[in-house]
């Protein structure tokens, strides 16, 4: 299901809860592999700038928004997935190649940088009509990099079976040397998601940090 309200005050609050129904009539809920369709629906037949491995360039971040079906939540989707894919490359590269098996998130190209990701466009949007409008573009924001964080967790999971980033950390003798653990790496994803929109310089530092030193700021 997909949302072409351009404004926020219209959507159902609970439209991410009602994404689809099953074909017994019961409302199925959103989750990153419906909004990887999504985006993947949006781009089909359309080229992007980008080396191989990539879906698109920097310079084309705003266009994508622009040309999908609901540009609210294609930019959303492609913020967290920049945060959650870069995240992974850097803190468990030793994993990412699995990462990127099960979730095969749009990948973006450093503009500057070819064949590096890129994020320099993580551009929330700004001009609100009110606060309210702000506030339901906030809750939106959060309950979108939730779904993905959920999923992360979740993904995977049985009465015997650990979920996705513990499965992959727990029984694995490079993650014991490090210094952090699988719930080190999902508050890393979930404070780089605030600081986007909350406080853009910290969100800088700490990817700078993950990057250089592989480290977790939470």
């Amino acid at each position: 299901m997909i949302n072409k309200l351009k404004n926020l005050k219209d959507r159902n609050p609970n439209w991410l809860i009602n994404w689809s129904k099953s074909e017994d009539g019961k409302s199925i809920c959103c989750n990153t592999f419906y909004l990887i369709d999504f985006f993947n629906k949006n781009e089909r037949y359309k080229k992007r700038s980008c080396s191989e491995g990539f879906h698109y360039s920097e310079n084309n971040f705003e266009k994508i928004i622009n040309e999908s079906d609901d540009p609210y939540l294609m930019r959303m989707f492609l913020i967290i997935s920049n945060i959650v894919d870069e995240t992974f490359f850097h803190l468990l590269n030793h994993h990412y190649d699995e990462f990127r098996s099960i979730f095969p998130l749009p990948r973006m190209e450093s503009l500057k940088y070819k064949n590096e990701i890129g994020n320099v466009n993580l551009i929330h949007q700004r001009d609100f009509e009110d606060e309210k409008e702000k506030r339901l573009y906030i809750e939106l924001f959060l309950e979108v990099t939730g779904i993905l964080i959920q999923d992360l967790w979740q993904h995977g999971a049985s009465d015997t079976k650990r979920g996705f980033i513990d499965g992959l950390m727990d029984h694995c003798s490079e993650c014991h040397k490090q210094t952090y653990y699988s719930d080190h790496v999902i508050g890393c994803i979930r404070t780089q998601a605030k600081m986007t929109f909350v406080y853009p310089p910290f969100y800088s530092a700490q990817r700078h940090e993950i990057k250089t030193n592989k480290s977790v700021l939470i």
